[in-house]
């Protein structure tokens, strides 16, 4: 971008670098105009070589399953991160209080997991039913596209399942919950896909197979390289070595049945598996 007495030049090499340069010229025109409304049309001479974020993850991360917003909102509210150049949105998508996502092989995660009766008193107005039809992913995945946005979606495992396990109760080890009723407790709660032993692994394994397979296909590796698998509050009643057979599956799936797509998990899955590509974590900045 080049900017100067004689001429305003903007070259880019695709939508993304293009969006940056707007964005830019933008800005300096609403910064420079809150302080001299009197000339609208200024523009500072500038040169910048390559307009693009600081850090390669500047990312904003938005709960859509304690609080579910529409594809509509979603969108309006991309195109202010988008103006601020942000980079990666994590699209956490999954929870125990809410399922957000419609897997045809799997319906009633929709039908059952995407409502629950209410929220806790401190969130009155968290919206409390909700999920994404295949358009609306595709809306926001394009926009992210032609804007430069790399887009993490988080199917939670093996915990932080309330939503899966009102769907399918036969997916839990013990009945914790009554079926069809989704939580609405916030919290570490104590509800995870059965791990309990080889069977129960191998029935989990294949309904989170099924879900990623899905994920997969709406979100396309172009602006999608990354999953996130979730991997934290775990039930502490969850053996270790099942935990670590579940994930070793999993990375593995997404590796050679993926097409190459790299996962993400929380910094506690540390505590008992230590081969892994990208750790995100909350509570220590060291990791």
């Amino acid at each position: 971008l080049i900017a100067n007495a004689e001429a305003l030049l903007v070259s880019a090499g695709g939508l993304p670098g293009l969006h940056a340069a707007l964005s830019t010229l933008e800005f300096y025109q609403t910064h420079h105009t809150l302080r001299h409304t009197y000339n609208l049309g200024f523009m500072p001479a500038i040169v910048i070589p390559f307009d693009a974020p600081r850090f390669d993850w500047r990312g904003w991360h938005v709960d859509v399953a304690r609080h579910f917003f529409s594809a509509d909102v979603l969108l309006r509210a991309l195109g202010k991160i988008a103006a601020l150049k942000f980079n990666v949105l994590h699209l956490h998508l999954t929870d125990d209080q809410g399922w957000r996502l419609q897997i045809p092989e799997l319906p009633r995660l929709e039908t059952v997991g995407a409502h629950r009766s209410r929220s806790p008193a401190d969130a009155p107005t968290a919206s409390i039913s909700g999920s994404f039809s295949d358009d609306d992913i595709r809306r926001i995945v394009d926009f992210c596209a032609s804007t430069g946005i790399q887009v993490v979606p988080e199917i939670d495992f093996p915990g932080h399942a309330g939503a899966i396990l009102a769907s399918y109760p036969d997916l839990a080890c013990e009945p914790h919950l009554t079926p069809g009723v989704v939580p609405h407790e916030w919290g570490e709660l104590p509800y995870s896909l059965c791990l309990r032993d080889e069977s129960a692994t191998r029935r989990s394994l294949a309904f989170a197979k099924t879900v990623l397979l899905r994920v997969a296909k709406l979100f396309p590796q172009s602006t999608t390289p990354y999953i996130h698998l979730g991997g934290d509050e775990v039930p502490h009643d969850v053996p270790g070595q099942q935990i670590v057979a579940f994930f070793s599956h999993l990375f593995t799936f997404l590796k050679e049945d993926l097409g190459g797509r790299r996962a993400v998990v929380w910094d506690e899955i540390l505590a008992v598996f230590k081969r892994h590509s990208s750790v995100q974590t909350l509570r220590d900045h060291r990791v």
